[in-house]
């Protein structure tokens, strides 16, 4: 399991055990924040050539929006174009 598979898993098992029901996708404690975050950071650490913004909007499939996107969604699209 990489890093960025324990930190997702950690968050999901915090959720669970705390019997919290949540927006489904989104982000919304600081520690599901900062998971998200350190996802971003493990995928822009492996295109280092990158802008921030160029990682992101080649990841993203044209006809998507970023505005409207759900965490889990643009995390998905981050870590598939990441493994290419």
């Amino acid at each position: 399991m990489d890093i960025s598979s324990s930190i997702l898993q950690e968050v999901i098992t915090q959720r669970v055990n705390r019997g919290r029901i949540e927006m489904k996708g989104r982000a919304e404690t600081a520690e599901d924040k900062k998971a998200i975050i350190q996802r971003i950071m493990v995928a822009w650490l492996s295109k280092p050539n990158l802008r921030l913004g160029q990682l992101l909007e080649n990841a993203l499939p044209v006809e998507d929006d970023l505005f409207y996107m759900e965490d889990d969604v643009l995390i998905g699209h981050l870590e598939r174009y990441v493994r290419k």
